[in-house]
């Protein structure tokens, strides 16, 4: 069995890892403000799964970046509906998250529409003959 690579130039190398930078330094400002030990256990455990998808993504794991896809399009959906509110009770945040939202949507956007490398061959062969 083969596994199937997802194509990774340096833009997209760049954007996954300011993707897991973000993501890891959110972290502790998201366990300062939880209220239980479990709750703080919730977000140890979904950044080690983002950490996990932004590294299987630039290991060219096309099953990781179709996962990370995902996940950033339903993650970027959530947070976007929460901003109008966080723009008049904390700028800050609202700006924070922002930054957020837009970082996920580029790599939706990126490893969602952009062919892959045997895709974008294949389509460069088609359009040759």
């Amino acid at each position: 069995m083969t596994v199937q690579t997802a194509r990774c130039n340096r833009f997209d190398r760049v954007m996954l890892l300011l993707l897991a930078l973000f993501c890891m330094s959110e972290t502790p400002l998201e366990m300062l403000v939880s209220e239980s030990p479990a709750e703080i256990v919730a977000v140890l455990v979904a950044k080690a799964a983002w950490t996990t998808l932004v590294a299987a993504t630039l290991l060219r794991r096309r099953l990781a970046a179709r996962l990370l896809a995902f996940a950033c399009a339903v993650s970027a959906v959530a947070v976007s509906l929460t901003l109008p509110d966080l723009a008049r009770t904390f700028p800050f945040a609202f700006s924070v998250l922002s930054v957020e939202v837009l970082l996920k949507l580029l790599v939706f956007v990126r490893t969602s529409f952009v062919p892959s490398g045997q895709t974008a061959a294949v389509q460069q062969q088609a359009l040759l003959n």
